[in-house]
């Protein structure tokens, strides 16, 4: 689905992955000029720099908030010696859903316990969004992709208590705060629902 300019979705210090000449590389967003140009920062022993002009074509990819974000662009300016890189603000872009369903933000504790019966961990957490199909949280302690936890929160009217999860995905968060994963997990009675 192409979008209009106006809601590129930008942040500074994101990564980016970028093309140019035929080279992959990682760049990270150091700044923009609405409907003009991005700078990015490029790493210093990337081997294909030295052969970037302005005038280079270059194609951009990345996720932002659950999206695939792409477009073509070409290089306006290049500061070999602070490896930055001025790229052309793109008239369109492609922009693509990753998620199965829309999610909305959260912030609302939450409790979970997984591990074999003899040896249960438990830990606490946020919820930070919310989806039909599961949760985002943020946690202290790591957990394993596909490993199965019960989940409790306070919610308002009742208690949301004992639900069995499927951790999908997990990562280190990008933000300094103490809570240093994010997972997100899928209910299990939502994946039983969609079987039967």
């Amino acid at each position: 689905m192409q979008k209009t300019i106006d809601c590129l979705p930008l942040t500074n210090g994101k990564k980016w992955e970028l093309s140019l000449r035929g080279i992959d590389c990682i760049g990270e967003i150091r700044g923009w000029k609405l409907n003009h140009s991005i700078f990015l920062e490029l790493p210093l022993e990337h081997d294909g720099f030295s052969q970037v002009v302005a005038g280079s074509g270059s194609k951009v990819k990345y996720h932002d908030d659950g999206f695939f974000i792409s477009f073509n662009s070409k290089v306006l300016q290049v500061q070999k010696e602070i490896s930055l890189l001025a790229i052309q603000y793109p008239e369109v872009f492609n922009k693509y859903g990753l998620r199965k369903s829309d999610r909305l933000q959260a912030n609302f504790p939450l409790r979970f316990s997984c591990g074999t019966s003899g040896t249960p961990r438990t830990g606490e957490g946020v919820v930070s969004d919310i989806s039909r199909t599961g949760f985002l949280i943020r946690h202290l302690n790591p957990l394993r992709v596909e490993e199965v936890i019960s989940v409790s929160a306070p919610l308002i009217g009742g208690v949301f208590s004992d639900q069995r999860a499927l951790v999908r995905n997990t990562r280190k968060s990008a933000n300094s705060s103490p809570l240093q994963y994010e997972t997100g997990i899928e209910f299990l009675k939502y994946r039983q629902s969609i079987a039967t």
